[in-house]
């Protein structure tokens, strides 16, 4: 075979034609309605968290001073005073939520009944919750006093209230 038969070899030869690019978009209405569908659940998901992070934003914030107060009364700086701040901290925060004829009036048992019935549960009125209402009318003298083993299942107990309230439709 000579260089003559691989050219007469080759002249009869079709050059292959590779396909048309497959298109990713596509070419049904129902996978339009089912991109529409989805694109719909995305944005209520959307709608859903922002108001959800908008309505707690009182939480985040009240858990943040929480800590603060955590944090200085480990340090034991002012401790009578940072204790002090402590029922002042859960008024505000169900202040934030409540309604203000119902909460501002609230004292001693009925408040921490209250406080109890907003996240199900029974450590104000029988638990370590007892003490904040000690801690909102004593001095500062008598309230250093108090020990971390008594203060941390209080701090514990607010922690839990304000995680775990149900607020006000």
């Amino acid at each position: 075979m000579g260089p003559q038969s691989a050219e007469i070899q080759l002249e009869g030869l079709i050059e292959i034609v590779p396909p048309q690019p497959v298109s990713y978009w596509p070419e049904t209405v129902g996978w339009f309605i089912l991109l529409g569908l989805i694109t719909l659940a995305a944005a209520w998901f959307v709608y859903r968290r922002y108001h959800y992070r908008k309505a707690n934003k009182y939480r985040r914030w009240a858990l943040v001073e929480l800590e603060e107060l955590s944090q200085r009364m480990e340090e034991d700086k002012s401790l009578g005073r940072s204790l002090s701040e402590l029922p002042v901290l859960v008024k505000r925060t169900a202040l934030h939520c409540f309604s203000r004829e119902k909460i501002a009036s609230l004292s001693g048992e009925k408040w921490l009944a209250f406080l109890d019935a907003s996240y199900r549960g029974k450590g104000f009125s029988q638990g370590p919750g007892r003490l904040l209402e000690e801690l909102a009318y004593q001095p500062e003298g008598q309230i250093k006093s108090y020990t971390s083993e008594i203060i941390r299942p209080l701090i514990d107990l607010v922690r839990t209230w304000i995680k775990k309230h149900r607020r006000e439709p």
